[in-house]
């Protein structure tokens, strides 16, 4: 496989709301347009497209309320930044509860060196060209943790990221759409990498927030080399320590959107949907394409004993990862180091991330070169 040292695009961005909102409007404004002429405003969008969007429309009002304040002041100094207006900047920011992923870590017994590795896989629209505004964001908010961002132009939420003190995150979507009076879920993982040093404080934000919609998380600790998986609806929250198997009742066997079951013995006559995972490992894929599991366990457990960065980016490769697989983000927390891949340019075929090369990035490193 190919690692790659030199940088795509970094942006940094420190201060206040405002003024880390400015700089990024102002230096990426081709690109940020780009994305909502692309998102917002493409009259390609399928009839199925439109009718979410409508309905999406009508609960902005009551999501607004739940987004803090802070971030909605970043997003005022982007749209000033980009010359673009407010609304289109919210909504830019606001479609990201759609996304759908894939996320392990692994440490102990199970990595080379018993340290921890947390790969994020995103698998979202490659065919839909938002590869081609990629960055990793660098930020030294006033008053919070810096942290990085595998991000795009325009969004200041968080799907992909790892702060200074050592927490690694990532998302995976599940059902409940619709279910939006609550933190949209890109700020409430923000909220995460400004706020927790520790993985305790990651699950009280986590906790104590008002959700939406269903999401499964994967955090990690490079301090202590642990990390937890966590399934939040707007109802209900579980967490799952590594090597613990559980299963997942469908929505069409349960009251709910789905049921995370941790505590055996399982139901296993109402589900298909149970999950082995091996010691000291975390695996994730959600239930848009659970064919993926044995697949993914296979690997690690061929790996077992000698996992590290460069074995988990052959994990990944499809089928783990999709054709959609739009990009991908290989973190050691221990030493702030993280490897991404972005899918490749839009052409006659899709270039799925996990084909394209990695970059090689230090987190310490870039704080370091944004205050010389």
């Amino acid at each position: 496989m190919t690692f790659i040292t030199e940088m795509p695009p970094v942006l940094h961005v420190e201060g206040s709301p405002f003024e880390m909102g400015y700089t990024h409007g102002s230096i990426l404004k081709d690109k940020i347009r780009q994305n909502i002429e692309n998102h917002l405003k493409n009259p390609s969008l399928s009839e199925e497209a439109k009718v979410k969007v409508q309905a999406f429309a009508i609960k902005v009002p009551s999501i607004l309320p739940f987004i803090p304040k802070k971030y909605i002041e970043e997003m005022e100094g982007l749209s000033k930044g980009a010359d673009v207006p407010f609304s289109d900047i919210l909504w830019l920011n606001l479609f990201p509860e759609m996304f759908h992923c894939c996320a392990i870590t692994v440490h102990g017994e199970a990595s080379i060196d018993r340290s921890l590795y947390h790969a994020r896989l995103l698998d979202y629209a490659v065919g839909k060209d938002l590869q081609s505004s990629a960055v990793l964001l660098v930020a030294k908010p006033k008053d919070a943790i810096p942290f990085l961002s595998v991000t795009y132009a325009g969004f200041i939420g968080c799907i992909t990221g790892m702060n200074a003190e050592k927490i690694s995150l990532g998302e995976i979507g599940g059902l409940g759409y619709g279910k939006w009076e609550g933190i949209p879920m890109s700020f409430l993982l923000r909220s995460c990498l400004e706020e927790a040093s520790s993985l305790e404080e990651a699950r009280t934000i986590l906790s104590s927030a008002k959700r939406t919609c269903e999401y499964y998380y994967i955090i990690g600790d490079g301090k202590t080399e642990e990390s937890f998986a966590c399934y939040a609806t707007p109802d209900q929250i579980s967490f799952l320590p590594p090597g613990k198997d559980y299963c997942i009742i469908p929505s069409s066997l349960a009251d709910k959107d789905h049921q995370f079951l941790t505590e055996e013995p399982f139901p296993l006559q109402e589900t298909s949907l149970l999950f082995h995972q091996p010691k000291d490992t975390l695996l994730l894929t959600g239930t848009i394409a659970p064919e993926r599991y044995p697949i993914l366990e296979k690997r690690i457990l061929d790996h077992y004993g000698s996992i590290n960065a460069a074995s988990l980016i052959d994990i990944i490769k499809q089928p783990v990862a999709r054709t959609s697989n739009l990009h991908n983000a290989i973190f050691h927390p221990s030493s702030l180091r993280v490897w991404v891949a972005h899918a490749g340019p839009l052409g006659p075929e899709l270039e799925p991330a996990c084909n394209q090369p990695y970059h090689c990035y230090c987190l310490s490193d870039l704080l370091s070169s944004s205050s010389s």
